[in-house]
């Protein structure tokens, strides 16, 4: 099962570190040390964390991570937004807008492939992709802290599920926060998934439908301002079809 996925595939040495990471994060800590793991080993354990297993992670508005080396392992910098309640009482009221559209046009007997469909043209109706942040985003590696602050500052919200929620704007990594999020609300199982698109980091969901998986690419589904039409080319799509265009980090069998 999806839920399971990626802890499923963990080693015993490693759950202390996911404990770190876990506390770290509830207690909006602004670094953790994981000892013993490489920056690699430290991003798939973010993944693990942060994709699948914890929900209540969507609320705690973190921004950005970022992996250092250090002497006796890897140092996670985690990068929150501000503690304002008004953003997430407004968060909330956005997120009960999506939640109503959905239960208004469902019942007793809607299927999950009803209801993702539902969610899916929802965001496909009501949101946009920020293609220029998101091309900023790829020199975000080389730049040094005080721009990196100021683009957090200015553009942070775009990459997470409040970004894509609340302003009706956000990249692809935050759209698929988003829907992973609402998704969530059913028990729907879905996930993120990582991987590249070209050479460059790209994200989509994975969505299990009747004990099947399926690929979803919401930003592949919005409506283009010259074209004001759905696309489901990538909509509950298998392997052969996402492979066009997207290597997944973790070979899912969907």
């Amino acid at each position: 099962m999806l839920k399971n996925y990626y802890l499923s595939k963990m080693t015993s040495g490693m759950y202390s570190s996911y404990d770190a990471i876990d506390t770290a994060i509830k207690f909006y800590k602004g670094d953790c040390t994981l000892y013993g793991i490489d920056s690699e080993q430290a991003k798939n354990l973010i993944q693990k964390y942060y994709f699948c297993s914890n929900p209540e992670v969507w609320y705690c508005n973190l921004r950005f991570v970022e992996f250092e080396p250090c002497t006796n392992g890897t140092r996670v910098i985690l990068k929150y937004n501000q503690n304002d309640r008004s953003k997430i009482s407004k968060f909330e009221e956005k997120l009960g807008e999506i939640i109503d559209y959905v239960n208004s046009n469902t019942n007793n007997y809607s299927t999950d492939y009803e209801i993702v469909k539902l969610v899916y043209d929802y965001f496909s109706v009501n949101m946009k992709c920020d293609n220029e942040v998101e091309e900023l985003y790829h020199n975000f590696k080389y730049w040094d802290d005080d721009v990196k602050a100021r683009f957090i500052e200015e553009h942070g919200d775009e990459f997470t599920a409040y970004g894509a929620i609340v302003n009706g704007k956000a990249t692809y990594f935050g759209l698929s926060l988003a829907f992973k999020l609402v998704l969530d609300r059913y028990r729907i199982e879905t996930m993120v998934v990582t991987g590249l698109s070209g050479d460059l980091p790209y994200t989509l969901n994975a969505v299990e439908i009747d004990g099947e998986r399926y690929y979803v690419d919401v930003k592949e589904g919005l409506r283009k301002d010259n074209l004001k039409m759905t696309g489901y080319d990538c909509f509950l799509v298998g392997d052969e079809v996402i492979a066009k265009y997207f290597i997944p980090d973790e070979q899912l069998g969907c």
